[in-house]
């Protein structure tokens, strides 16, 4: 009886009319499908009977009897809608529904309609009102969702295919006066909460790394003060000098020392490291670093020397020398250099017959793959490292564990102590077990299908 009444009103609201407004009892039968005649045994009286129309009725008015929807926008206004929209973002100008309107109206286009029914008509066929993120702009970019492709096709060959342990790391920070982001309860008389003091207060270092094997893999975490420079080691034996000409914060001198000397032991052979690209983690070897166009003429031919290219330094007459291409102790160094290459290549070219730019074309075209530090340092182990895509944190799980330990420290930190927050974070990681980590990762794997099936759908202005 339920679906009938649905029903009757669903045809009232389609129809735009009462039906049987002015009769109790004929609108029942309408409504739930039954006869005259039970109806009127239900009410206890006849549907001849003149107290029938005595039973209270719902007030009626004529206008609300005869009462039609009013006239709908048609849907081939969505075109029109759409060309005046991109039409103010050609001109540089920010769009509103005021001045969309007047677009229309200036296209010559028949709207007679006001404009909050334009409003609930955009916001009915698709078009929408929101900020736009610089995060958003960069992911439709070419050259990153080719980056995402390839991140996740070789994500899933090692994964699902090679069957390799996949390990996720990353930094992240604590502040001494964290404290809950909603607030705390307060009593009636406006008592409650803890006093906070103002700023952020200390700053913490926090690095961590962790799989959906074994979970946060034990004594891997890294944690120091931003202002102790050489805190994040003094478990670990001596810091390099390096690490002293820094300021305290995470830098390619101590993640590489942390990598070399504590996680990379700890990690099963053939692995899988995925970090995102932090100007720390990307330290170039001193081998496999890239030319540069601001590179001296001095510093091009050394780089093409280091990597087998041979000038020929004899000729006819002093203009074909090198020595006045040269000073004399650059050109030992050159000579020296050519010594021990020359076996290893028979291109021979006069280098004073050379321009910058040719042999800044020539360090091109000799240029390896580049390779970085951390690399050369998982090669001997077998462990393979894999970068994120630019501003794409929601692949990596350990992003989400990294909400979920401040969420701890937050509710606890409640006298507001550096070592106190180091303290609860431990405890937090100690928390999560490897089945936290792998409904998380279940859902960065959910993201990953999403990218590799929408990554055409572009954000339409």
């Amino acid at each position: 009886m339920v679906r009938k009444v649905a029903a009757f009103f669903t045809k009232e609201r389609s129809t735009g009319r009462s039906i049987h407004l002015r009769s109790v009892n004929k609108r029942l039968c309408e409504a739930t499908g039954f006869s005259h005649a039970t109806v009127s045994k239900i009410l206890g009286c006849s549907l001849d009977n003149k107290q029938n129309e005595q039973l209270p009725t719902f007030p009626t008015f004529k206008s609300f009897e005869t009462r039609r929807r009013s006239s709908v926008v048609p849907v081939a206004y969505v075109r029109h809608i759409r060309f005046a929209l991109n039409s103010l973002y050609r001109r540089r100008e920010t769009p509103t529904t005021d001045s969309i309107m007047q677009e229309l109206i200036d296209c010559k286009v028949p709207w007679n309609w006001s404009r909050t029914t334009l409003y609930k008509f955009m916001k009915r066929n698709g078009f929408s009102f929101k900020r736009k993120s610089f995060h958003e702009e960069i992911r439709v970019n070419k050259r990153i969702i080719a980056q995402r492709e390839s991140f996740i096709s070789k994500l899933r060959l090692f994964r699902n295919t090679e069957k390799r342990t996949v390990f996720y790391l990353d930094e992240t920070w604590l502040n001494k006066n964290m404290s809950p982001i909603r607030g705390y309860w307060y009593d009636d008389n406006n008592v409650g909460g803890f006093p906070v003091q103002s700023g952020v207060g200390e700053r913490a270092i926090v690095a961590h790394i962790g799989s959906s094997r074994t979970g946060f893999v034990d004594g891997c975490l890294l944690m120091f003060k931003s202002s102790d420079r050489k805190s994040a080691f003094h478990n670990y034996g001596d810091v390099d000098d390096e690490c002293d000409r820094y300021h305290g914060d995470m830098n390619s001198s101590i993640f590489l020392h942390w990598m070399q000397s504590i996680v990379i032991p700890k990690l099963p052979s053939g692995s899988v490291i995925v970090m995102d690209r932090a100007s720390y983690h990307l330290k170039f070897s001193n081998v496999w670093y890239p030319p540069k166009s601001s590179f001296t003429r001095y510093q091009l031919i050394t780089y093409v020397l280091q990597r087998g290219y041979r000038f020929g330094i004899q000729g006819s007459g002093k203009n074909t020398t090198l020595e006045h291409c040269l000073p004399r102790q650059e050109l030992n160094e050159l000579l020296h250099i050519s010594e021990e290459t020359i076996a290893n290549t028979d291109k021979l070219l006069a280098v004073h017959k050379v321009t910058k730019k040719r042999i800044f074309e020539i360090a091109q075209e000799m240029k390896k793959k580049v390779k970085y530090e951390i690399e050369s340092l998982c090669e001997d182990k077998g462990i393979r490292v894999l970068l994120l895509p630019v501003h794409h944190p929601e692949l990596n799980p350990i992003e989400k564990t990294w909400a979920r330990m401040k969420q701890s420290v937050r509710k606890r930190n409640v006298t507001f102590s550096l070592n106190a927050c180091l303290k609860y974070a431990q405890e937090a990681f100690s928390s999560v077990t490897a089945t936290d980590w792998k409904s998380i990762e279940a859902k960065c794997i959910a993201m990953e299908s999403v990218y590799m099936h929408d990554h055409d759908d572009h954000v339409r202005i």
